[in-house]
């Protein structure tokens, strides 16, 4: 049985940036065919078209392993991606420490770089 060592069951940077791109851009395709159907004049009467019926149901897997493997206790993945969007609604100043120091959410890198940090669980 192989076994892995602390280092190697963490993600790195690169891999956990892509990982959260992938799912940033899948997430934005699905948006981009759903307004498609909606814009489409001859696609109203049909209720049961959108674009989340061509998207694997992976995300949640995803984020849920991302969770895991970044030891993210206080759902600070799920905020970054669902709340957040992808940490493209992020304002300064909306998610602080207890000191009320800011903390940046603004990009993946920024997200990682958080979780690598002492301080953890803020979206708990």
């Amino acid at each position: 049985m192989l076994k892995l060592s602390e280092k190697e069951k963490k993600l790195s940077k690169e891999e956990f940036v892509d990982i959260i791109e992938r799912l940033r851009e899948a997430n934005d395709l699905v948006n981009k065919v759903d307004e498609l159907f909606h814009n489409s004049r001859e696609n109203l009467e049909l209720d049961f078209c959108n674009g989340a019926s061509l998207q694997i149901s992976h995300e949640p897997i995803v984020v849920k392993l991302l969770e895991k493997l970044m030891e993210d206790q206080g759902d600070d993945i799920g905020y970054f991606i669902y709340e957040l969007d992808y940490g493209r609604e992020y304002e300064e100043g909306c998610i602080t420490d207890q000191d009320g120091n800011n903390i940046d959410f603004s990009t993946a890198e920024k997200l990682y770089d958080y979780l690598n940090s002492n301080i953890r669980g803020i979206g708990a």
